[in-house]
């Protein structure tokens, strides 16, 4: 009557009792496999669970390894990237010199303003300068 009862584990060959334990069923494999060879998160058995880890592992340094195109696409990606990295460096603090000075004419009692704002977009496109993407 107790072999009535039981299943092996697919995996461990262990004998569960059903009346006091649950079998589980991996979903890719259809293997009847205990609590302890069954991954309840992935709904694998332990088998299948490293199978997948290990494809994971191998696409990841596949793509790692891979390179990201040919050398003319990279220099005309970084190009692009100088370019606009440019723009926003130099266009950014005159574009504030300018409404400064905008200001300035409006009210021409704020010359301190204005040569702060001067300073401030001479130090903004210096510093910016400095971060430039020279390298790729």
């Amino acid at each position: 009557m107790a072999g009535d009862n039981s299943v092996f584990c697919d995996v461990c060959s262990r004998g569960v009792m059903l009346n006091w334990e649950h079998i589980y069923r991996c979903r890719l494999c259809s293997k009847h496999v205990c609590r302890d060879c069954f991954d309840a998160e992935l709904k694998l058995c332990i088998d299948c669970r490293s199978l997948l880890e290990r494809n994971r592992e191998l696409e990841a340094l596949q793509t790692a390894r891979a390179p990201q195109g040919t050398p003319e696409s990279r220099k005309a990606d970084l190009r692009a990237r100088r370019l606009s990295a440019l723009k926003w460096v130099v266009l950014g603090p005159l574009l504030i010199f300018a409404a400064t000075g905008l200001l300035w004419l409006i009210y021409p009692k704020t010359v301190f303003w204005f040569t702060i704002a001067l300073v401030h977009s001479l130090m903004s496109i210096f510093a910016g300068l400095v971060r430039y993407p020279w390298k790729g």
